[in-house]
């Protein structure tokens, strides 16, 4: 990554109660520290996926032109999820993504279908790095296991890196529950989790700005009033 100079760290949670922001001042990027990992997934399958991912994203987060097959999608979005997870137990109290999910994919180390990841090109104001969040209870007939209805919610997470993002979206539903996406995303966000196509050619023609990943990320609507916080 080029270097940027400090980076503006702020904290933002908006409940039915309102809205409140932390700000944590400006400090070099890529220095937050998740202390919810334990050092021996950190240092093992944690690590190694960092390490195989590496070779694969460091073109996309710089812009530069890549074919990526099945396989690198999937690492990719397997990626994704890992961080977007990190990223969400850095403030464990404000957590959106159940821990299940944390648990679910520490023991299988690999993406299910409850699962969706996306990719596009961000030409936004936050080139460091930037991650959002929202999550909502998901109201409706509910089986396949879930002791607690109220339980079930879905949740999604856009991160962005350098010229990289992606939205990755997930639930605990028993049943199928996928995201389609606003229409205004549809031609800026390519599938790679599921993967739908052979080949990802990178950069996509069309790109993304910090209103498209706001816009995406609230798209389970925005918990502003109880009755829009369920869905």
């Amino acid at each position: 990554m080029p270097d940027f100079g400090p980076a503006v760290h702020t904290h933002a949670v908006i409940t039915p109660d309102g809205r409140t922001d932390t700000d944590h001042g400006e400090r070099n990027p890529f220095t937050t520290v998740c202390g919810d990992v334990c050092q021996e997934c950190n240092t093992g399958w944690m690590h190694e996926l960092e390490e195989s991912a590496k070779p694969v994203l460091r073109n996309l987060i710089q812009g530069d032109s890549r074919k990526l097959k099945f396989w690198r999608q999937t690492l990719g979005g397997t990626w994704a999820v890992k961080t977007a997870m990190v990223w969400d137990s850095v403030v464990p109290r404000a957590h959106t993504i159940p821990r299940t999910v944390l648990h679910t994919l520490h023991r299988t180390q690999r993406l299910n279908l409850r699962q969706q990841v996306w990719i596009g090109r961000y030409v936004g104001a936050q080139p460091h790095h930037s991650f959002r969040q929202t999550a909502a209870h998901v109201v409706g007939p509910v089986t396949g296991g879930l002791d607690d209805p109220n339980e079930a919610h879905a949740y999604i997470a856009a991160l962005s890196v350098g010229q990289l993002a992606f939205v990755v979206y997930g639930h605990v539903l028993g049943v199928p529950h996928p995201l389609n996406l606003p229409e205004a995303l549809t031609s800026k966000l390519i599938d790679v989790w599921p993967p739908t196509q052979d080949v990802l050619v990178w950069p996509p023609a069309e790109t993304l700005t910090d209103d498209d990943l706001e816009l995406v990320v609230y798209s389970l609507g925005l918990p502003m009033e109880p009755e829009q916080a369920t869905r």
